[in-house]
This record gives C-alpha cells, structure tokens and sequence, in this order.
C-alpha cells in the first residue's frame, strides 16, 4: 500500500500540469498560465488571470496555427500543445505557422485601401466597421464574432476570412462602388 502511494504521488509530481479547460469567463491561476504561455509565443494577451475576448482570440490563433480544433477553449489537448512547445518537444507539436492566406488576399488589399483607405481599425463611425466596411449585423451574420465582437476588433486577415464568407454569400456586389471601381463586377 505504502508503495502505491509512494508511485502515484510520483506521478503527480512528475506530470506536466492538470489537465484543465478554461474558456471566456473563467479566472484564476490556470488561465494565467495559459495567458503565459501564449505571450511567451508572441500572442497579444494581458497576463491579468482572466479569460476575456484577447485571450479567447489568442487561443482560437494557437489552435488554427497547430491544426488543432478551433474551439476557443484551452482544454487538455490545446493546453499540451502550448506545453509541449514551450519544453521544446519537436517531435511531438505541429510547427507553428500562420493560417492560409484569404483565397482572395491581394482583392481584399486593393479592396481595403478603396473602401477605407486601408484603415482595418477603423470604428465606424459611418455605421460601417474595419477596413472592409462591415454592417456590424453582417459582421455577426458571417461568423465575424468567431473573432472579435467588431470588424475594427479584428486583425486584417480575420477580416479578410469573414469577407470571403461575405463574398460566398453576396457576390462582390457587397462592396457595389469599390468593386466597380476594381472592375470585379
């Protein structure tokens, strides 16, 4: 018996980390290692112990560069990919890479700089968000939140990602004037 205990409290020790899930809302020390981790790969995130939208994000961007489920959750599998990176087992974690390219990628450059002036911040003050000009229902509709909860939230290629899903739904009519003008239509 006092062996048994003896290996199990070795194992404890030994083991990498609890198996955790934190997703948007949860707090405390466990999403604060996750927080670490991924500014320690370069991820815009505040080490502040709470899981919000930033953190959220730089999950969803962890997950898509590793071939991982992009669920926006650091559970178990997502968490042992962040630490098995950091330790440096190779062998054992896809290379991170960046995400493809929008299948339209140069369009959308072209498109931006028309529509906004190449302004992927931009508020929309106009009732249009982001570089793009996206209705924020339209932003919604398109699965722009998957994201961020605004156009002008997001990075230039998430845009660009919800405007090929605009594109798929609408046609380049969706941008009528700036689309014209790059003779799309």
């Amino acid at each position: 018996m006092k062996l048994t205990a003896t290996l199990i409290a070795l194992a404890l020790t030994l083991a990498p980390g609890p198996a955790l899930a934190a997703e948007r809302g949860d707090r405390g020390a466990e999403v604060t290692e996750i927080q670490q981790l991924l500014d320690g790969f370069g991820y815009t995130v505040a080490v502040d112990g709470i899981f919000g939208p930033q953190t959220e994000r730089a999950v969803r961007s962890w997950q898509r560069s590793n071939g991982l489920e992009v669920d926006g959750i650091a559970g178990p599998v997502t968490l042992s990919s962040l630490r098995k990176a950091v330790r440096g087992d190779a062998q054992q974690v896809t290379p991170v890479v960046g995400p493809p390219l929008p299948e339209h990628f140069d369009i959308w450059i072209r498109l931006a700089e028309c529509e906004s002036g190449s302004r992927w911040g931009y508020d929309g003050s106009s009732g249009y968000d982001g570089a793009l000009q996206f209705l924020p229902s339209t932003w919604r509709a398109n699965g722009g939140q998957e994201f961020a909860e605004f156009a002008w939230q997001a990075t230039a290629l998430e845009q660009m990602y919800v405007a090929e899903r605009v594109l798929d739904a609408q046609g380049w009519g969706a941008w009528p004037a700036c689309s014209r003008k790059l003779g799309l239509r």
